[in-house]
């Protein structure tokens, strides 16, 4: 009952567009499009880790021809909806590949810029992220940008939604749902070769305290 009673709450506050999406949800709608935002003033080849169903990089190809994306994703069915998505849009500019975010397949300095959003709260340890990002870093140009968020972990209202969600989400039953502070998010990417150039919070309140911050690095 009460997953039921969750599910059709969560319909009710996605976009009309993606109410039937398995990556739907207020923060996710909200993420994509200040993503797109940080976005709008590049160009070059684009690559989103953690594509999903490709609802990100559809709007994304929509919104500038000139880009080159590619879409990775390590699940193959959400893979094959992403193309199902390409193909129905008429979508050219987008290739998408099933591979391992902390096994790029490709060379080193391939993208002008690397985004990866609703992708960080499912990894399951800080060595995991830390390692995704060595991997970003090695694919990204010099001088590009990164763009992604983080769950905050000083948000309370995360703290309650993430303890008690296997009881009411049965999409993340065996997601880890993880929070990071931003402090230790900045010395991963000072790790790794990347600097910390804009933040946008994202939900109430519009502090320190935002349950979603959104993140734009450079890399140096």
């Amino acid at each position: 009952m009460i997953q039921r009673l969750y599910c059709f709450l969560m319909k009710l506050v996605s976009h009309p567009e993606e109410r039937d999406e398995y990556s739907r949800g207020y923060f996710h709608y909200k993420i994509r499009s200040a993503a797109l935002g940080l976005l709008s003033d590049k160009n070059g080849r684009v690559i989103e880790v953690g594509c999903g169903e490709g609802i990100f990089i559809n709007k994304l190809a929509k919104s500038n021809e000139n880009f080159s994306i590619v879409g990775l994703d390590g699940w193959h069915e959400i893979i094959k909806r992403a193309q199902k998505r390409m193909q129905v849009n008429n979508i050219l500019n987008v290739s998408l590949i099933n591979a391992d975010a902390l096994r790029l397949p490709f060379k080193n300095g391939s993208f002008d810029n690397v985004v990866c959003i609703n992708v960080i709260i499912n990894l399951p340890s800080e060595e995991i992220f830390l390692s995704s990002l060595g991997e970003i870093s090695r694919v990204c140009k010099k001088g590009g940008a990164f763009i992604f968020e983080i769950r905050n972990s000083l948000n309370p209202f995360l703290y309650f939604k993430y303890k008690f969600a296997k009881y009411y989400d049965p999409t993340v039953i065996n997601l880890p749902l993880k929070t990071y502070k931003l402090k230790k998010v900045i010395a991963f990417l000072e790790k790794n070769n990347f600097k910390l150039e804009k933040r946008i919070n994202i939900g109430f309140p519009d502090n320190n305290l935002s349950p979603v911050i959104l993140l734009e690095a450079r890399k140096i």
